[in-house]
């Protein structure tokens, strides 16, 4: 048995004990939390880049576009298998269109002209300047890439297609979502161009996202454009739409179409086949269907995939 008076101050205590003691606990989840990102911080800070810059480095004033590739050998960090065998190839302004099975190094041979891995084995010159001697931010100034999966940010339509060029004016967004094929589209949305997207851009479908970061690489217009496989959520038609408008709003630019479908890489100057890390043929589509087994056997097999009943 206790007094009132000691009951009163055992509440009091208690309640005075209760926060301190939350207190405690908050403060060492906190410090733990703290501690763990500090390592994570410091492992980035740490972390040296895989590209490195050649002490001769080289400033030309601009890019034209022209691309030699010699004996270009690459393997992926930490890994022993060879994915580019040997690639010999000059591109010249124009567009050129690229096939393969999945798998054939066609992704690794973009994403190494982007700058996005070292050239370590072979060389790629761009105007006649090893790659190697160039700025690494002057290289990846000159190039449009659209990848496989585009990044959408959450935020309006106008936005996300002017993250390259924020000062772009409202009717150079609008030239571009028009060459890209989602002009129309864009219109019947709620807000039209206001229309924000939300995280990842979770309120357009596969091939919307895919035409808005082509209409972002048309906005910025780069002296050299590659995409990357980034028109296979898209129906052929529009497809063959967007590298019409490549070709007519691109001229004199270099244009590098990575593709499973080969039926509107037919509208490209030139076509590169690829197998197993190796460049097997290369020529005009009529020249491929004639001259290559693997690339007319694909074509004749997608044709009667979509126009079925109809035969080779």
């Amino acid at each position: 048995t206790i007094t009132t008076g000691d009951f009163v101050a055992f509440i009091s205590y208690l309640f005075m004990l209760s926060w301190p003691m939350m207190a405690i606990g908050w403060v060492s989840n906190l410090f733990q939390r703290g501690i763990t990102s500090l390592d994570r911080i410091k492992t980035l800070l740490l972390e040296k880049p895989l590209l490195t810059v050649s002490p001769q480095v080289k400033h030309p004033s601009g890019i034209k576009g022209f691309i030699k590739i010699k004996n270009l050998r690459f393997k992926y960090p930490f890994s022993d298998r060879e994915i580019l065998k040997g690639i010999n190839l000059e591109i010249k302004p124009g567009v050129i269109g690229i096939v393969g099975r999945t798998g054939s190094g066609k992704t690794t041979l973009c994403n190494v002209l982007a700058r996005i891995y070292p050239v370590n084995l072979g060389s790629i010159f761009l105007d006649g300047i090893d790659i190697n001697e160039l700025p690494i931010e002057f290289v990846r100034k000159a190039i449009a890439y659209v990848p496989q999966e585009p990044v959408i940010f959450s935020d309006t339509i106008a936005s996300n297609i002017a993250v390259g060029k924020p000062d772009a004016t409202q009717e150079e967004i609008e030239e571009a979502a028009r060459n890209a094929a989602i002009h129309e589209e864009i219109l019947k949305m709620p807000q039209g161009y206001e229309t924000r997207v939300g995280e990842k851009g979770v309120k357009l479908s596969g091939g919307q996202k895919q035409r808005l970061a082509i209409a972002r690489a048309f906005l910025i217009n780069k002296p050299i454009l590659i995409i990357d496989d980034a028109l296979s959520a898209i129906d052929i038609e529009t497809e063959q739409n967007i590298i019409r408008a490549i070709t007519r709003h691109l001229k004199n630019k270099t244009c590098i179409i990575v593709s499973h479908r080969i039926a509107p890489l037919t509208l490209t100057n030139e076509i590169v086949v690829m197998d197993d890390g190796q460049i097997v043929a290369r020529g005009t589509h009529e020249t491929l269907l004639k001259e290559n087994h693997f690339y007319s056997t694909v074509y004749r097999h997608q044709i009667t995939f979509s126009c079925p009943g109809k035969g080779f």
